[in-house]
């Protein structure tokens, strides 16, 4: 209804919320390019170390990739091997410092690890998963899992540490990983959601600047080296010790970008010699750490290099420049500051007072400054050295002396002893410094970005409405080959997953690495799928049952290159016997069969252009194995039942192979509206795009070939084509996993609609 130069009620609310979301994404993209100008150089990795078994000798390296999981080489990646007791709790050079003696070192797909007087321990990298195999763990107080490396491995470790009943672990692809955000610290847990690891104590990489181990070794006797450390990021920062400790973000190269989480305490395993495997009898270098670096809020233990969690993946070279985004200082705080800013600070001192108090420690203090104001008093000292205080890790002086003299009108600002640097503290009356206005106005700011966040979160989930509840899960292992019905399933990033089998993680290759699927050869519409234990079976008419492993050993020369239309990607072979059974039953020589193993790579569905005029509305991140454009598709019963009431021939779900139906109680077509969905309570997916219709759905999957007269896609192409899809029916919705989560057949289905 168009009256005058009215615009309808809801006009004005789209238009507001257009402009109000533009000038939030606005606002987003001028603050994330403020963030990144804040970025600075601050040093060079110098070192790169990967630790594959817990507590044992490292790898020192050239190049690794900066895995969320932590460091990774050749497929061997930080921390995935543990020694543990026959309980399951973890083993360490705390309890056992000869295990400092273990060398470890890979060669092709095996990781050796040698010890005095032993032979070699070979363990392979890739190991078959077997469920059975899969023991339960413990890290400090964290639960994990691992795979049993076996009995030869357990006897090898037992008798190398004179220990009855030790088994070694290790963290296959596709185990449980801890989550770092879910373990209480007394200081607080600054990680985030995902921050995952394997057996690291807590965060899956450690970070230490050189010039951190050259002040502690300035203060020691005796020196010790960054073995005793184990840190995998070494950086030479050239500025002054602990400077690592002021990081809030670092991005090494141009790719990796990592979060700095909390400072690392340090305990009785730093005083263990790796070369005699055994503790030192005069406590040192802990002894040293706990009388300069010890701090309140974590009690006896000492702080001495930072947690950190990968943000962005990206390869890591030694020699790679580290920028990084410094945190930001409170009043009341420590700020370190040049003699500029602290004669800024005097002067608004001198014309007001403030109840707030700064500490001001300046690089050098001039030894005679104008009459200062009543307000300062001069602090002198003889500094016994610079450690970072926390929680900001700004340069706190601890002294040996310390001298405070009252300041009149009169007094001349001097340093007590000529030849020493002066520590000032000043206290500002009702007004607070100038630092002090930015950070608290960046707070406000803050808060009120954070407050409003919330309420807009708040408000979208009140415009969620039960639309409906699932009928249907399936399944497709094996790309083109029958489904699966199950009852309950994870919604997992890369695809629905039942019992470590994972949705179009198997597929059938030309020689050339080209996909097959039913529009080449419909008769791939007869494989039946099933899982029995560790095994996919693939049965076909007239066919022995061929037997695929769900967890194969990765043997790096069987990785495939293999494409997906024009996407390009990778898979392991899964051998002769399948390729012949394969292409037996089909007819073709030269057939291969592939599997998206984990660690392998995936495609990263928003690289992919569109054909359609829409652009591509995946985030990086919408990753999947060998499906066509999305890990998901959703149809609900109501869109397939309007479709068979313009049919001669009715069709069922099984033409168009939807992972998720929905039983709407509704129109037909209602989940074209919908832009995102929570199904029960956790799991969250976001609606792509339609998903565009082919004469795959012309197969008779009963009989294995095309219906004569290409029903149903002719009346698709009548009632579901529209403009910019070209001559493709919609039917469906592409989807992609936001939040994990368990679907059950019967779960309510709740969506925001577009």
């Amino acid at each position: 209804m168009v009256s005058g130069d009215e615009i309808s009620g809801s006009a004005y609310i789209l238009g507001t919320l257009a402009v109000a979301s533009a000038a939030k994404y606005a606002f987003g993209a001028y603050t994330r390019w403020q963030k990144l100008q804040r970025f600075e150089l601050v040093g060079r990795v110098s070192a790169l170390t990967v630790f594959p078994v817990k507590s044992c000798g490292g790898i020192s390296v050239q190049s690794a990739l900066g895995s969320r999981l932590g460091l990774r080489v050749q497929g061997v990646t930080d921390r995935h091997w543990m020694v543990t007791r026959p309980n399951g709790d973890f083993l360490s050079q705390r309890q056992v410092p000869k295990m400092s003696l273990l060398k470890v070192s890979f060669h092709g797909d095996q990781v050796y690890i040698d010890g005095p007087g032993m032979p070699t321990l070979k363990l392979p990298i890739h190991p078959t998963v077997v469920t059975s195999q899969v023991k339960k763990c413990r890290v400090w107080e964290w639960r994990t899992e691992g795979l049993d490396c076996g009995q030869e491995a357990a006897d090898w470790i037992s008798s190398f540490l004179g220990m009855d009943g030790l088994r070694v672990l290790f963290s296959a692809p596709g185990l449980h990983k801890r989550e770092a955000s879910d373990e209480i610290k007394p200081w607080g847990n600054p990680a985030l959601l995902g921050d995952q690891s394997a057996y690291s104590d807590f965060g899956a990489y450690l970070l230490l600047s050189e010039e951190s181990l050259d002040f502690l070794n300035s203060n020691l006797s005796k020196k010790v080296t960054m073995r005793n450390f184990r840190p995998n990021i070494v950086v030479s920062t050239n500025a002054a010790p602990f400077d690592e400790d002021n990081w809030q973000e670092i991005r090494i190269g141009d790719k990796a970008y990592m979060r700095m989480l909390d400072p690392c305490t340090r305990c009785i395993m730093t005083t263990v010699n790796g070369d005699l495997g055994e503790k030192s009898k005069d406590g040192e270098p802990l002894a040293t750490l706990k009388r300069l670096r010890c701090f309140p809020a974590y009690g006896a233990s000492p702080i001495f290099g930072v947690n950190c969690a990968v943000d962005v993946e990206g390869t890591i070279n030694v020699g790679d420049p580290v920028y990084a985004l410094r945190k930001l200082c409170w009043a009341g705080h420590i700020f370190k500051m040049e003699d500029s800013r602290l004669a800024k600070i005097a002067r608004m001192a001198e014309s007001q007072g403030t109840k707030e108090e700064i500490q001001v420690l300046p690089a050098k203090v001039p030894r005679c400054l104008p009459r200062p104001p009543p307000t300062v008093v001069n602090t002198c000292c003889k500094p016994r050295g610079l450690v970072p205080h926390h929680p900001t890790g700004s340069l706190l002086g601890q002294f040996k002396e310390q001298e405070t003299i009252p300041i009149d009108q009169s007094h001349t600002w001097s340093c007590c002893e000529a030849q020493q640097d002066c520590y000032v503290k000043m206290v500002l009356g009702d007004e607070i410094s100038e630092p002090a206005y930015i950070f608290g106005t960046l707070a406000v700011a803050s808060a009120a970005k954070y407050a409003f966040g919330a309420y807009t979160r708040w408000q979208k989930l009140q415009r969620f409405e039960m639309v409906g509840r699932i009928s249907e899960l399936t399944v497709f292992p094996v790309k083109s080959c029958r489904g699966i019905s199950v009852q309950s399933a994870l919604g997992s990033r890369h695809g629905l997953r039942v019992r470590g089998v994972t949705d179009r993680h198997w597929m059938v290759t030309k020689p050339n690495g080209t996909f097959i699927s039913q529009r080449m050869s419909p008769k791939m519409s007869l494989l039946k799928v099933s899982f029995h234990g560790d095994q996919v079976f693939i049965d076909g008419p007239g066919m022995p049952t061929l037997k695929l492993p769900i967890h194969p050993t990765v043997v790096t020369s069987q990785v495939k290159k293999c494409r997906v239309w024009v996407w390009g990607t990778e898979g392991l072979d899964c051998g002769q016997e399948a390729a012949d059974w394969m292409s037996s039953f089909l007819g073709k020589e030269g057939l291969r069969v592939l599997f998206s193993a984990p660690g392998l790579h995936k495609r990263d569905s928003s690289e992919e252009e569109k054909p359609w005029g829409f652009g591509n509305p995946a985030l990086l991140g919408d990753q999947l194995a060998f499906s066509d454009l999305a890990a998901y598709t959703l149809l609900s019963e109501e869109s397939l039942d309007f479709l068979n009431s313009n049919l001669n021939e009715k069709v069922t779900m099984r033409n168009f192979r939807p992972n998720i139906v929905v039983s709407t109680n509704g129109e037909a077509f209602d989940e074209d509206k919908w832009q995102e969905i929570r199904i029960g309570d956790k799991a969250f997916m976001r609606m792509l795009d339609p998903c565009t219709r082919c004469v795959m759905t012309t197969v008779n999957v009963d009989l294995g070939e095309k219906s004569k007269d290409r029903e149903p896609l002719t009346t698709l192409k009548r009632l579901r084509c529209f403009p910019g899809y070209a001559s493709s029916p919609l039917f469906g919705v592409n989807c992609a996993v936001d939040v994990e989560g368990t679907l059950n057949v019967g779960d309510p289905v709740y969506a925001l609609r577009k």
